[in-house]
């Protein structure tokens, strides 16, 4: 779950809606201490005689054992999960974030800014900083074993609803708690829906958690979809859109503003009396 590998072909998808809004057998090992078996046989629940100590047994294609595929288990509170962090998705269940930033229960966590716990949903799209989960989810399940193998550059989606979902980057893996099963990571929010939700955020409900979520398809893209400075509007679309923001960036130094300058393609700006170009962005993929 790289960072280099989360969002292939968004720009051009970008593009694309904004274009569109334009327009056998088993073998047992002999008794023998000389003999060897040949293939590796199924275990069975009873003993099978063995054969003549000088006779060695070489297993045909019809006895060799059948693979059949094992499907991987459902966490439960009784069988802890094995996944670690892969390109395939991982998906839990946890409850409401908590407002106070007390994690101490299966199920719970927390995102923080810089000075306190976030308790609403623009807070969740601008101002995260930190996480702090808890290793178990809603049902109990351990995920300690998963959550070693995170790391920096590794994404997660937190969602609650289809127009109401934040996508996050890992930045660091902090330090964990000495006293509690807690993971405590930096991050920073990516993507976002946010037509479904404002104000204080909800203190009840699920909310689905997946690891390594996949790759936004022009089909996924119902409901308009900020993603860094793109945003993503349906053909069609007719309800609320975003204000577009303005992220304060530092401003352009003299040296980088007169190399802009002899570029070929530059042009001064004509702009209203009174105000002032401090700096221009390109997206690009």
């Amino acid at each position: 779950m790289r960072d280099g590998r989360v969002w292939p072909g968004l720009a051009a998808l970008a593009l694309a809606i904004a274009l569109a809004a334009c327009g056998g057998a088993e073998v047992t090992p002999a008794s023998s201490p000389t003999a060897t078996p040949a293939a590796i046989a199924t275990p069975t629940t009873a003993a099978t005689p063995a054969p003549s100590p000088t006779t060695t047994l070489t297993p045909t294609a019809a006895s060799t054992p059948t693979a059949v595929p094992t499907p991987t288990a459902t966490p439960t509170a009784e069988s802890a999960p094995t996944a670690s962090p892969t390109s395939a998705p991982v998906v839990m269940r946890y409850g409401a974030p908590d407002p106070d930033g007390v994690v101490d229960a299966p199920g719970e966590y927390a995102f923080f800014s810089a000075d306190s716990p976030v308790t609403t949903y623009e807070g969740l799209r601008q101002d995260v900083e930190r996480l702090v989960i808890h290793e178990r989810d809603a049902d109990g399940a351990s995920w300690e074993a998963f959550y070693d193998g995170v790391e920096a550059g590794d994404d997660f989606e937190w969602r609650e609803a289809d127009d109401c979902w934040i996508r996050y980057l890992v930045d660091e893996v902090l330090p964990d708690p000495a006293d509690a099963p807690l993971k405590v990571l930096a991050v920073h929010w990516i993507t976002y829906a946010y037509t479904g939700c404002s104000g204080t955020v909800s203190a009840t409900g699920e909310r689905m958690w997946t690891w390594a979520p996949p790759n936004i398809q022009s089909p996924d893209v119902t409901v308009p979809v900020r993603h860094g400075m793109w945003q993503l509007i349906p053909a069609g679309w007719e309800g609320e859109r975003e204000v577009p923001r303005v992220v304060p960036r530092p401003l352009v130094t003299e040296k980088r503003g007169a190399e802009a300058k002899i570029h070929p393609l530059w042009r001064d700006p004509e702009i209203p009396d009174g105000w002032e170009l401090l700096e221009a962005i390109s997206g690009f993929e």
